[in-house]
């Protein structure tokens, strides 16, 4: 454990919304006594944290997450990034080629033997019907939220899911038929790629990827969807649930993107035009349903944590009403 002489200082870490992060100095802070990242986890329920943990040991131990020290019965103490700081938003699209490199590097990830019987199969519609079913039942709201709060999430429920959830089913069905046509590749993936889980030292411009807690096997072009995705925010505390899809990556960046997420994984480290167009294509087809993915899981975290620490139902909305926006673009 962590004893009372190896604290110099702890420090509250910003940056996590559903989990509470401190760092932990030792007195001395010398390079044999590294800081410590201290994780108290949320979410409670959401994530199996006993396989999250063994994972994140694997990860840590080929050197793609923080090292892994240790956990306890609710929370984690893992290595501590000295001199990195969490991306700015409007910095997503300048260490883009940066990223999609590491994120290549992750998809190559081999999952442990003992691992593998639970990342069988992509888990993106099996985690996205389960919130689904949770979202529908929670309806009972009244003792959790303000009258202001029960009108939004009425409203919410009303303009975008429909009676009994009849017209969110309908929606993800004809994504579910749409993305069936297309055979996907899958691999391990991070699936919450925002900018405050990439890490950027101020010196080198070196990325590192932390919070892998969503991680698991998945279609890979969804992994590149969401982070595209994330280049608009919204999980900021500063932006609350709003999001701003002006941010999000035109035609040339997706392309660029692609060619160095490719240059990684082709042997030869030169992809052709074809190709990176082709993942692309993959990419794209998944950014739909992934705003059902975070709107759904919005949801069950306005209904489990209430909106005063993060309002989401703002970000809910946010997500399903861009659904809704560009469906017939993305289709």
């Amino acid at each position: 454990g962590i004893n009372a002489e190896y604290m110099g200082s702890i420090e509250v870490v910003s940056g996590g919304i559903t989990n509470l992060l401190f760092k932990v100095s030792h007195i001395s802070q010398q390079p044999k006594n590294p800081p410590l990242l201290v994780r108290v986890f949320g979410a409670e329920g959401m994530i199996d944290r006993d396989l999250e943990n063994a994972t994140f040991q694997a990860l840590s131990d080929v050197g793609i997450s923080p090292t892994y020290y240790g956990r306890f019965r609710n929370g984690r103490v893992e290595g501590w990034y000295e001199g990195y700081r969490p991306l700015d938003l409007h910095e997503m699209p300048l260490v883009a080629e940066s990223l999609a490199k590491e994120m290549a590097l992750l998809h190559k990830f081999v999952v442990p033997e003992a691992l593998k019987p639970y990342y069988i199969k992509p888990g993106m519609w099996e985690q996205l019907w389960a919130w689904f079913k949770l979202a529908k039942q929670n309806t009972e709201i009244s003792g959790k939220f303000t009258e202001s709060d029960q009108i939004r999430f009425q409203h919410l429920r009303e303009q975008y899911l429909g009676e009994g959830f009849s017209k969110a089913e309908a929606e993800v069905r004809e994504m579910e038929a749409a993305l069936s046509n297309h055979p996907a590749p899958d691999c391990f993936c991070h699936n919450d790629l925002l900018a405050g889980n990439i890490m950027i030292n101020e010196k080198t411009r070196a990325i590192k990827l932390i919070d892998f807690e969503y991680g698991g096997c998945n279609y890979r072009g969804f992994d590149i969807a969401n982070h595209w995705n994330e280049w608009a925010g919204g999980t900021q505390i500063e932006m609350n649930g709003k999001a701003e899809y002006h941010r999000f990556p035109n035609d040339q960046q997706q392309m660029e993107f692609c060619s160095s997420y490719l240059s990684v994984i082709i042997p030869n480290g030169r992809p052709t035009e074809q190709q990176i167009l082709a993942l692309v294509q993959e990419a794209r087809r998944f950014v739909l349903i992934n705003h059902w993915y975070w709107g759904l899981w919005a949801i069950n975290q306005a209904v489990e944590e209430g909106t005063n620490g993060f309002d989401y139902i703002t970000y809910a909305d946010t997500r399903l009403k861009q659904y809704y926006s560009i469906k017939q673009a993305f289709l």
